[in-house]
């Protein structure tokens, strides 16, 4: 090929390249005009409801005396200036674990990034490896969330399974599995006689033409199981128009069951409320919170192809029941991306809420920043105590 042909060519992609950079693609002008911005207002559940707003400002009720709340805020503020004791676990899993108080001497902690478990004993300074990845009885598969009740831990794994370990005494070992009939599970809770599932039934996650979940769009966000049998579902959720691909990012979320109150506590992760119901199913309070920062994500619904939020964003992080009266709500805020080592970093800050549970009140705690190095750092809180997560290893602060 002579040198002005070759010449004649390379001309010619230039143009095509700056036509399409500047706009002049027809079939990109098109896909822009179909572009939806989720999540859209209208669509989000309780949206007429009368809620309250929650800020950083405000406070609704004074607990200056309450000794518990007065060492988180320390522990927020002032970290330093508390002792703490090592849990002899190193983990890579920012975000990925799960962890709650069984008795004031024993914490559990899920790895659902490595999909292991494990009890800490802290009086005996004591770690034991419970259960690993595994598709059999005891092992685990997509697990992701953990609740405790009385004596029994019970972890939910996302393909419709959940795992009974009886921890009467030190160690905790496996009892029986239990599996929902395609129930995918996103958070679990658990009453005197059933377990309250977040979630969904499964989706035809296909491409093309056939974009659509094979369930009703109308289906309830919270289905509750004795033992096997579904007993009842409710629960308004994010309205998807049954696009699989917007299904999981704003109907995925964390529920709490409070036995004292028979309260049903709901938070979905995309979206700034907490919805909370009582044993009748009715809606009795929502919290919403100023401060969260709504992500907005792209969604083309022709090709059903959904880009990952790169800007400020908010997500609800944790609710932990404290008391019969108290939940604790962690934010976690995601601002300034970078891409460090073909990662996605973030400066991140970590926003911690008292909300009622039986009276309809809330007050800010306090906050953690953590910078776009501190990859692994977290604070996680428990009825116990606060866990402390720096560069993968973990401190712990008792109450």
């Amino acid at each position: 090929m002579s040198f002005c042909c070759r010449l004649s060519l390379l001309n010619l992609a230039l143009i095509c390249i700056l036509l399409q950079v500047g706009g002049c693609s027809n079939k990109e002008n098109e896909s822009n005009r179909k572009l939806e911005l989720h999540p859209i207002e209208e669509r989000i559940p309780y949206l007429d409801y009368r809620h309250f707003i929650v800020d950083t400002t405000k406070s609704s009720f004074d607990l200056s005396r309450n000794k518990m709340i007065k060492k988180i805020k320390g522990i927020l503020n002032n970290p330093s200036s508390y002792a703490t004791q090592k849990i002899p676990i190193k983990t890579n899993s920012y975000g990925d674990l799960v962890l709650e108080g069984l008795d004031e001497n024993r914490l559990i902690l899920l790895d659902t990034e490595n999909q292991e478990l494990f009890e800490y004993n802290f009086r005996q300074d004591s770690l034991y490896h419970i259960a690993e990845f595994g598709r059999g009885p005891g092992g685990l598969s997509n697990a992701n969330d953990l609740t405790i009740k009385d004596d029994m831990v019970y972890i939910a794994m996302s393909s419709d399974r959940i795992s009974t370990f009886y921890c009467e005494s030190t160690p905790c070992f496996f009892k029986k599995e239990t599996k929902l009939n395609k129930q995918i599970i996103y958070s679990l809770a658990k009453t005197d006689s059933s377990f309250v599932v977040l979630g969904g039934t499964p989706t035809n996650q296909t491409s093309g033409s056939n974009l659509k979940s094979t369930g009703d769009k109308n289906e309830p966000s919270l289905h509750v199981y004795n033992d096997r049998k579904k007993v009842f579902s409710f629960g308004k959720r994010y309205k998807t128009n049954n696009h699989w691909m917007l299904k999981r990012p704003f109907t995925e979320g964390i529920i709490k069951y409070s036995n004292q109150y028979g309260l049903y506590i709901l938070s979905y992760s995309r979206l700034p409320y907490i919805y909370i119901f009582n044993d009748e199913l009715e809606l009795v309070r929502s919290y919403k919170f100023k401060n969260f920062i709504l992500g907005k994500q792209k969604y083309w619904p022709k090709e059903g192809r959904l880009r990952i939020v790169l800007s400020n964003h908010s997500i609800m992080k944790d609710i932990t029941l404290l008391t019969k009266d108290l939940a604790l709500l962690k934010v976690e805020t995601k601002r300034d991306s970078e891409v460090i080592s073909s990662v996605f970093a973030w400066d991140r800050q970590l926003d911690f809420y008292l909300i009622g549970l039986n009276e309809t009140k809330a007050k800010y705690l306090g906050s953690r920043h953590f910078n776009k190095k501190e990859t692994y750092g977290s604070l996680i809180v428990t009825k116990q105590g606060v866990i402390r997560s720096t560069g993968g290893r973990l401190k712990w602060f008792n109450f």
